[in-house]
């Protein structure tokens, strides 16, 4: 028999008990689904932050923060002596700054500070809070509408999340663009408010990382700062929580540990955007995996229906293969006969978890893109490629494969004339 043939038996011979066939391709079908959705789920989720990473850029700065000490060591909770530089305060100074800007590669350290709006004031005179970051270069973000806000302009520059568009009375994002809205700051130390004006040059896109923050431009930020600062001492205003730091654009990966850790060795904390959003991958990550167990324990216990299904088709069978072995047919093609069964209930059972987990995603991505994910532009929730579904369809097959090995070989030793004389 040439291997087509031996197919051809194999499909035959599978579908001669439908219900027990049925039963086992159920079972590989539930854990199929299950895999092929969560990871689906994942693949989509993490191509989604890939492409938000990819947009922001930011691959050549750090974020640095000073190293604290709480005062107790976590190893054996004794006090910790008091040395120059120790301190629980997580500010920094210019001093830090000088130091930092001496470290191998860094070409620019930039003080993070948080500018604070007291309100925006709507066309009909409603306020709502604002919540704002200044832009940093080297870092970019993705725009329904404008463009970013120029770091070097003279004027008082914003790009706002899209949902002070309508709130604000701006009408649309592309009418947006170009319309200048109040801002209201007020001093830290007397309260004092003064209102100021800033130009909208461009609207966010709503994403997972860039938090609905509005942006600002150096010029906008130095001057809401200068209000909130009013009055304050000048070693407190000139202290900083964190400073946004920018390598040598030709920096590599290896170079960039480096770096991190002269930083390190100075006491400072660095990480880039990438790092900062990490936990999200890993909660992503660890929350699908579990989710792909549970289907991996599926088609586990599917595997014990595969070797029971041809178990039991080499006992209904045994004369038969008797009768084949006398005809000439070694027990190398009846090993592939029964490999065959196995793989084509493997290869059943997976198809259909596919083409549902495949129908269900594209319901869910649907929905979401429409519903509760609409501003999150570019989220497919569930990607399924054909690449994926052929990697998880032929890994399934080849379980199938190794379960049916058992009955396979079972099959192959028996002897024809004890085959032919059972009953």
């Amino acid at each position: 028999m040439t291997i087509k043939d031996l197919l051809i038996s194999a499909m035959k011979n599978i579908l001669q008990h439908k219900t027990r066939t049925i039963l086992t391709i159920i079972a590989i079908l539930i854990g199929t689904f299950t895999i092929s959705l969560t990871i689906g789920i994942n693949v989509g989720v993490n191509k989604y932050l890939d492409d938000q990473l990819g947009n922001i850029g930011g691959e050549n700065n750090l974020t640095i923060a000073r190293k604290t000490d709480n005062g107790l060591n976590i190893d054996n909770s004794e006090p910790v002596e008091y040395k120059d530089g120790t301190s629980q305060a997580a500010t920094l100074t210019e001093k830090d700054i000088n130091k930092i800007k001496k470290v191998t590669n860094i070409i620019e350290v930039t003080p993070i500070q948080t500018p604070i709006i007291e309100y925006a004031k709507s066309g009909d005179g409603k306020k709502y809070l604002l919540p704002v970051s200044t832009a940093i270069n080297g870092i970019s973000n993705t725009m329904q509408a404008g463009n970013m806000v120029d770091m070097s302009a003279k004027e008082n520059q914003i790009i706002i999340a899209p949902e002070y568009v309508k709130t604000l009375g701006l009408k649309s994002n592309k009418k947006a663009v170009g319309k200048k809205i109040k801002l209201a700051i007020t001093s830290q130390v007397d309260e004092s408010e003064k209102i100021i004006e800033a130009k909208v040059v461009g609207v966010l896109t709503k994403s997972l990382i860039q938090g609905g923050q509005s942006r600002i431009n150096k010029q906008l930020a130095d001057q809401i700062l200068a209000i909130n600062n009013k009055g304050v001492p000048a070693k407190i205003k000139n202290s900083y929580q964190f400073l946004t730091v920018e390598v040598k654009p030709s920096t590599d990966a290896q170079t960039m540990k480096i770096v991190k850790k002269d930083l390190d060795k100075l006491g400072f904390m660095s990480q880039t955007v990438e790092d900062s959003v990490g936990i999200i991958y890993t909660v992503i990550n660890a929350v699908t995996g579990v989710l792909t167990l549970f289907g991996m324990l599926s088609l586990f216990a599917a595997c014990f229906g595969i070797i029971n299904t041809l178990y039991m088709s080499v006992q209904e069978r045994t004369r038969e293969i008797g009768l084949m072995k006398a005809l000439g047919m070694s027990k190398r093609k009846i090993f592939i006969l029964f490999s065959f069964e196995a793989i084509l209930i493997g290869f059943l059972g997976s198809l259909l978890g596919i083409v549902s987990a495949q129908l269900l995603g594209s319901g869910i991505n649907s929905i979401a893109s429409s519903g509760f994910l609409e501003e999150l532009s570019g989220l497919k929730l569930v990607d399924i490629s054909l690449m994926t579904a052929s990697i998880i369809s032929l890994s399934i097959m080849l379980v199938a494969f190794i379960a049916g090995t058992f009955p396979a070989k079972k099959a192959a030793k028996l002897d024809p004339i004890i085959a032919l004389r059972h009953e």
